[in-house]
């Protein structure tokens, strides 16, 4: 629901009229000063789509792996077990998470490399570096 909702506001910015009016030349609208809406939904989707590949889908895995053992233990009344497999989880998620950080840093590269442009590629790649660390801390929590 938040993706939707982030698209749905991006998808309807306005150009500053100032910087981008009807008067806007062809560099103006080719440099930084004047990013479009367009723009800003098509880094916003490159982002989300990376985190969803590096981060959400191996979290997820951990979180399903997670709720196979511990209703068992719980269920067997082994309390102790239960806190056991949530402190194993946490302190394994965030070991194998810190490493998925590394690239997430450089991704900008990655995605210059693919041939987007350079407007769309800082823009996720700024995305990426702030919402990542998050996102871990989505699955510990």
């Amino acid at each position: 629901m938040y993706m939707l909702v982030n698209a749905q506001i991006l998808g309807n910015m306005e150009l500053d009229p100032v910087k981008c009016g009807k008067d806007a030349t062809e560099e103006m609208l080719k440099s930084f000063d004047c990013i479009t809406a367009e723009t800003y939904l098509a880094s916003f989707g490159l982002a989300s789509s990376t985190m969803s590949i590096f981060i959400l889908a191996p979290g997820i895995c951990f979180n399903l792996g997670l709720m196979n053992i511990l209703p068992q233990a719980y269920g067997a009344k082994k309390y102790q077990l239960c806190g056991a497999y949530l402190n194993r989880f946490i302190v394994s998620t965030l070991i194998l998470f810190v490493p998925f950080l590394i690239p997430m840093s450089f991704v900008e590269y990655l995605f210059l490399y693919m041939g987007q442009s350079e407007e769309v590629s800082y823009l996720a790649g700024q995305y990426c570096k702030i919402v990542s660390p998050g996102v871990v801390f989505y699955f510990v929590g």
